[in-house]
């Protein structure tokens, strides 16, 4: 009779010849035996396939996928369908495992209860936690009220699928799934999973080295559809959290996180929020208006975005951010 699998660690692969060994290394070595690893080509152009099957015929474990170049949204959706582990980890080629150890302590957290969601934490290259200290949360709590942790803890849900275990039961049960083609995607996924989830928790281990804004990585490629992306984003968590009835304030808080991040990122490149951002979104935004925070960043975006920024910068002049937070 086969042993059944404990994790299957799904991996998207598009042209990253130049990390994709020490990835691929770093999984050969954790200290977990019974896993499958499932790396999905997403028509890589340079010789990502040829470094994948070299590690193929060492490691029986591995699977190759190859698909049309669909992004990494769809090379993920594609792994949760084939994968057959209790436990499904998304894991970046272009980033590593820091700790196999450590993966192994996380998932026998997972697995001990029964958890539809485990976060844990990362390295940013190498140098900073990617998620504030926060104590261990090892007893089940519901998606909501770690969300509300985490608010506490460093003012907005961390979404990246890089950073959890997820319980493949959950996963196809729930039939959330990460929305194809498009940019951001983790700003969706992550905050509807946790709203479904009903036995959550968090241990603070760093697991993976985050490779940030590497060379050539979508997160450093702006232009209009990743602009675009990003306000349908926000647009598609409001209608979910309000078809799902949602009354809980960090639901909310979220949505208008997005749309403040995007005003800020914006700002950063000399573009004016109306380029993208129609009346539609400022409702949004005063729809999910839940603290006096909220509501200056909302009455200041539709004032001037630039005096927004410069507000939560503290960069303002004494006298205008006192004004601010008398009549605003």
């Amino acid at each position: 009779m086969s042993r059944s699998i404990a994790l299957s660690i799904i991996i998207p692969v598009y042209n990253v010849e130049n990390y994709l060994s020490e990835c691929l290394n770093s999984v050969f070595n954790i200290p977990i035996s019974s896993t499958e690893i499932i790396c999905i080509d997403d028509g890589s152009t340079d010789n990502s396939i040829e470094i994948l099957q070299k590690h193929a015929s060492a490691h029986p474990n591995l699977t190759i996928i190859q698909q049309d170049h669909s992004g990494a949204s769809a090379a993920r959706n594609h792994g949760i369908d084939i994968a057959k582990g209790d436990y499904i980890f998304f894991l970046d080629s272009d980033d590593y495992i820091l700790s196999g150890e450590n993966l192994k302590k996380a998932l026998h957290l997972a697995s001990s209860q029964d958890a539809d969601i485990v976060f844990f934490n990362a390295l940013v290259d190498n140098e900073r936690y990617y998620i504030n200290s926060m104590q261990d949360c090892t007893l089940p709590i519901t998606g909501i009220e770690l969300m509300n942790l985490f608010y506490k803890n460093q003012g907005t849900v961390p979404t990246p699928v890089w950073l959890q275990l997820y319980n493949r039961r959950y996963l196809l049960t729930s039939k959330i799934r990460q929305k194809e083609g498009s940019y951001h995607e983790d700003e969706l996924f992550t905050p509807e999973v946790l709203y479904c989830a009903t036995k959550t928790l968090y241990i603070n281990l760093p697991i993976i080295n985050y490779r940030q804004n590497r060379p050539g990585a979508i997160t450093t490629q702006f232009g209009s559809k990743y602009y675009n992306d990003w306000v349908n984003i926000g647009r598609d968590l409001f209608h979910f959290f309000s078809s799902h009835k949602a009354t809980e304030d960090v639901c909310f808080r979220q949505v208008i996180g997005i749309y403040i991040q995007l005003i800020f990122t914006l700002h950063r490149h000399n573009i004016a929020s109306k380029t993208y951002m129609s009346a539609r979104d400022y409702s949004i935004m005063r729809a999910c208006i839940r603290t006096p925070h909220d509501r200056k960043c909302y009455r200041l975006s539709r004032i001037n975005s630039e005096l927004m920024v410069q507000y939560l910068n503290n960069t303002l002049p004494s006298i205008i951010r006192k004004s601010i937070n008398r009549f605003l």
